[in-house]
C-alpha cells in the first residue's frame, strides 16, 4: 500500500512537470498586473492577497507592492485585494487575448483583521466573512511584539484557546490535561502536519518564529477535511513569501526570572535566566525563491531540572517553473535537550521537581528532521492540482542521572535510556480544487501516512492511514453560501487489522450586509488513539503504565452559530455559541494488576461529555491604529455524561471563564502594550493523580498582566522590552505546575 501510493504520486508529479513544458498560456490568454498602496501614506503594501474571483488565479504583492497574474483567459472578471488591517476592494477588469491589463488598488486601514484571509477552513483562500466556522488569525506583528520564541506561547491570547505546560493546546475545552499524549488539536505548517508519530503531540521546538506570516486557528471539529486529531480544531502556521531581492533579519534577546514570592520556595541561589537568537534570510531572483529561518535558545528554567537548549532550522525553496507550475520544498532540522520537569514535589516546594526518583534527575534529548516537497499545477483558470509529499524522522531519549557522584561502575547503568522512541513517518497527499462556476467550489483529495515506531516503551509498531475527502461550497442568491463535505479515514495496524471512520460537515454563511456576516456549521469528528495510548509500557512517577491495544476511537458531534459584525470603521465584534458532544474519550485510569498487586495505569475509553459555551471577541482601533484594543472572553459549561458517580459533574482540568485583554499605543518611534489574562479556577482534578502527586488539588484562578515597551529609533532597528507576570502572581499552568514568576525580556531586532 505504501509503495503503491508513493509510486502513483511520483508518476503524477513527473507527468505534470513534463506537460507543463507544452503549456504556454500567453498564446490564448492575457495577464493582469498592478500595485497595491496604503491610502494614508501612499506606501506599497507587501503581502496583499490579490484574487481573481471565480477562478483559482491570484498573487501576493512583493516588496514594492506589485503583483502579476498570468494565464487569465479572456473575459470579464472581478478582482479583489485584501490585507490584514485594511478594507478590501473589489474591481471589474476585462481581459483580452495576448494583452496585459493594469489594475491598481489603494487600501484604507480599518478594524484589525476585519478583512483577513484564511486558507485553513476550506483548503483554499477565503475571506473570514465567507467562512462558516470560527477562525482567529494571529499576525506576525503580535508574535514579535511579545518577544515570543515558541508559537504555542502566542496562542494564549486567542479566545477559546488555552496553552498549558508542555505545549499542550486545547480549543473550547476539547481536552483537559493529557500529559502531552494524544492531542485533539491538529497543528500544521503550511498545510503539512507537524505532529509526532508515536504520542501524537506537537513538535513546537521545531518551528522558528522569525518567518511566520500568520497563525490560523480554526475552532470546532475539522475532521471532515483533516481527519483524526482535528476533532478539537486545527492550527495552521503560514510562513512568509520571500520578497524580490535580499532580506535579512536578526534578533537577539536576553531575560531573567525573579525569585519566587516566598523565601521557602527558593530551590536555588542562582539567578535563573534565558537567552536566544533568531535569524531569517530570504531572496527571490526571477523564478527562484529561497528562505532560511533558524533560532537558538537556552534557558536555566525557573523550576528544578527545567533547563533546556533548543536549535531549529527551516529552509524553503520555491520555483515558479512557468505560469502553470510551481515547485516547493520545505525542509528542516531541530534539536531539544535538557531537563524533564513534570510536576512539583509538593505545595511547600512548588518549584522543586517531584517526578524523579529520590537522588536522581531525568534528562531528555529530542531531534527531528523533515522534508516536505509539494507541486502546484494550474490545469486551467478553474482547476488546480496540488501534490504533497512528507517524510519526517524523530528521536526522543530519556535518561536518569544521579545528583551526586557515584562510582564509575554504577554511572553507566544510570545513564542508560529508560525511555526511548524512534519514529519514521512517510506520506503524501493529492488535493484538487475546482471552481465549478463563479458561485461554486469543489475541493477533493486523498491522503496517506505511515508511521513506524521503534521504542523501549511502545515496542515495534507500524500504523498506516489512508483517507479520501471532498467538500463543495455554493453561493445562493449572492447572500447565502452552503458548504457540504465528508471524509473517510481508514487505519491499518500491523497484527490488529483495519478499521475506518466517516466524518461529515455542513455549513451555512449569510452576508446580511457589508458589515454583518452570519455563520453556522455542524460537523462530526473523531480521533484515533495514538500509539502511545495503545501500547505504552513504562514507569512514571512511581506508577506502572500498561498497554491497552483495544482502545476505540474518540468521536464527537459539534455545532456552532456566530456573527461577525463591523461597528463603524474602527470596531469588529465576533460572537459564537457552540455545542459539542463527545463519546469514548480516552483518559488514564487506575487499576490493580492481578499478577503482582501493583498499582497500574491504563488508557481507557471512559468518558462521554457535553460542552456548551460561547466565544466573544471585540477589536477596536482609533486614530489610524495608534490606539488599539482587543478583548476576548470564553464561557464553558462542561458536563461529564459518563454513567456513574461523576454524572453531570464538570469535566476535569477546564476553566469555566477565560478573559483576555490587550491594549496597544503607538506613536512612532515608540510603542507600548498591556496584556491581561484571567482564567477561572479549574473545577475538578483527576482522582487517580492524587495517588502519586502531592497537593494536586491545590488550585487558584489565574491573573497575569504583562507590559511591553518598544522603540524603533531607526528604520532597521527595534528594541523591545517585555515584563511578564508584572504583579508576581502565583498561578498554575497545568496540574501541580507553577507558572513563571515575574520575568523580563529585552530584544534587539535588526533587519536589512
Amino acid at each position: 500500500m505504501n509503495k503503491g501510493i508513493l509510486s502513483n504520486l511520483a508518476v503524477i508529479f513527473f507527468l505534470f512537470v513534463s506537460l507543463s513544458g507544452f503549456s504556454d498560456p500567453s498564446t490564448d490568454s492575457g495577464s493582469i498586473s498592478g500595485t497595491v498602496t496604503q491610502a494614508e501614506t501612499q506606501t506599497p503594501l507587501v503581502g496583499t492577497n490579490v484574487l481573481l474571483i471565480g477562478t483559482m488565479l491570484g498573487a501576493a504583492t512583493d516588496s514594492q507592492g506589485r503583483f502579476y497574474i498570468p494565464g487569465v483567459p479572456q473575459g470579464i472578471y472581478e478582482i479583489k485585494a485584501s490585507a490584514i488591517g485594511f478594507k478590501s476592494i473589489q474591481k471589474t477588469v476585462r481581459v483580452e487575448k495576448g494583452q496585459n491589463h493594469t489594475v491598481d488598488f489603494t487600501l484604507q486601514e480599518t478594524a484589525v483583521l476585519m478583512d483577513g484571509v484564511s486558507v485553513t477552513a476550506s483548503r483554499y483562500q477565503q475571506s473570514l466573512d465567507e467562512i462558516p466556522v470560527s477562525v482567529s488569525l494571529i499576525p506576525a506583528m503580535e508574535i514579535h511584539e511579545r518577544n515570543i520564541l515558541s508559537v504555542d506561547e502566542a496562542l494564549k491570547y486567542v479566545p477559546g484557546v488555552n496553552s498549558m505546560s508542555g505545549g499542550q493546546i486545547t480549543i473550547r475545552g476539547s481536552s483537559g490535561f493529557n500529559w502531552g499524549v494524544g492531542s485533539r488539536v491538529l497543528v500544521m505548517v503550511n498545510g503539512q502536519p507537524f505532529m509526532t508519530g508515536d504520542n501524537w503531540s506537537v513538535n513546537w521546538y521545531g518551528i522558528p518564529t522569525a518567518n511566520i506570516n500568520q497563525v490560523e486557528v480554526m475552532k470546532g471539529s475539522g475532521s471532515a477535511l483533516y481527519g483524526s486529531s482535528a476533532m478539537g480544531g486545527v492550527i495552521n502556521i503560514i510562513t512568509q513569501e520571500p520578497e524580490e531581492g535580499n532580506r535579512f533579519e536578526i534578533s537577539t534577546l536576553t531575560g531573567f526570572y525573579s525569585k519566587p514570592g516566598f523565601s521557602e520556595w527558593h530551590w536555588t541561589d542562582k539567578r535563573q535566566h534565558f537567552e536566544g537568537t533568531s535569524v531569517q534570510w530570504s531572496t527571490r531572483l526571477g523564478k527562484i525563491s529561497t528562505q532560511l529561518a533558524s533560532s537558538y535558545r537556552v534557558t536555566t528554567g525557573y523550576r528544578e531540572n527545567d533547563d533546556n537548549q533548543i536549535f531549529n532550522l527551516m529552509t524553503m525553496l520555491g520555483c515558479n517553473y512557468n505560469s502553470n507550475l510551481r515547485l516547493d520544498l520545505m525542509a528542516g532540522h531541530a534539536r531539544n535537550q535538557g531537563g524533564f520537569y513534570i510536576y512539583w514535589k509538593d505545595l511547600a516546594n512548588p518549584y522543586a521537581n517531584g517526578s524523579d526518583p529520590y537522588g536522581f534527575r531525568s534528562r531528555s534529548k529530542s531531534n527531528m528532521t523533515y522534508v516536505y516537497p509539494s507541486v502546484s499545477y494550474i490545469i486551467n483558470h478553474r482547476m488546480l492540482l496540488t501534490l504533497k509529499g512528507r517524510y519526517a524522522q524523530s528521536n526522543t531519549e530519556e535518561t536518569l542521572k544521579s545528583k551526586i557522584s557515584l562510582p564509575s561502575q554504577v554511572d553507566p547503568i544510570l545513564d542508560n535510556s529508560f525511555r526511548m522512541s524512534s519514529v519514521n513517518s512517510l506520506g503524501g497527499e493529492a488535493l484538487f480544487n475546482y471552481q465549478i462556476s463563479s458561485v461554486g467550489t469543489l475541493v477533493a483529495g486523498s491522503e496517506y501516512q505511515s508511521d513506524h515506531v521503534n521504542s523501549i516503551q511502545y515496542g515495534d509498531r507500524r500504523i498506516s492511514r489512508a483517507s479520501y475527502y471532498a467538500q463543495v461550497s455554493h453561493d445562493v442568491l449572492n447572500t447565502f453560501k452552503i458548504t457540504l463535505g465528508g471524509r473517510y479515514d481508514g487505519e491499518n495496524i500491523r497484527s490488529q487489522g483495519t478499521s475506518g471512520e466517516f466524518s461529515g460537515t455542513l455549513g451555512l454563511n449569510c452576508d446580511l450586509s457589508a458589515k454583518t456576516h452570519l455563520r453556522a456549521s455542524m460537523g462530526q469528528g473523531f480521533r484515533a488513539p495514538a500509539i502511545a495510548e495503545r501500547f505504552v509500557s513504562t514507569f512514571t512517577g512511581g506508577l506502572r503504565v500498561r498497554e491497552n491495544p483495544g482502545l476505540l476511537p474518540e468521536r464527537s458531534l459539534s455545532a456552532e452559530a456566530g456573527i461577525r459584525q463591523g461597528i463603524a470603521s474602527s470596531m469588529t465584534l465576533d460572537l459564537s455559541v457552540f455545542y459539542s458532544l463527545y463519546d469514548n474519550l480516552i483518559e488514564p485510569q487506575l487499576s490493580t494488576d492481578p499478577e503482582d498487586d501493583a498499582v497500574v495505569v491504563r488508557f481507557e475509553n471512559v468518558n462521554k461529555a457535553l460542552i456548551t459555551g460561547l466565544d466573544a471577541s471585540l477589536r477596536t482601533d482609533w486614530w489610524t491604529n495608534q490606539i488599539s484594543s482587543r478583548v476576548g472572553y470564553t464561557f464553558l459549561n462542561t458536563l461529564d455524561r459518563s454513567p456513574g458517580p461523576d454524572y453531570n459533574k464538570p469535566l476535569k482540568y477546564r476553566s469555566r471563564h477565560t478573559l483576555y485583554v490587550s491594549t496597544d499605543f503607538k506613536l512612532h518611534p515608540l510603542s507600548m502594550g498591556i496584556d491581561f489574562r484571567y482564567l477561572s479556577q479549574t473545577e475538578r482534578v483527576d482522582e487517580y493523580h492524587k495517588a502519586f502527586i502531592k497537593d494536586i488539588d491545590a488550585r487558584v484562578p489565574t491573573y497575569v498582566a504583562s507590559l511591553r515597551f518598544g522603540i524603533s529609533p531607526w528604520r532597521r532597528y527595534r528594541l523591545q522590552l517585555v515584563i511578564d507576570n508584572l504583579f508576581r502572581y502565583n498561578y498554575l499552568i497545568a496540574p501541580a505546575n507553577m507558572g513563571p514568576p515575574l520575568n523580563a525580556t529585552l530584544q534587539l531586532k535588526i533587519n536589512s
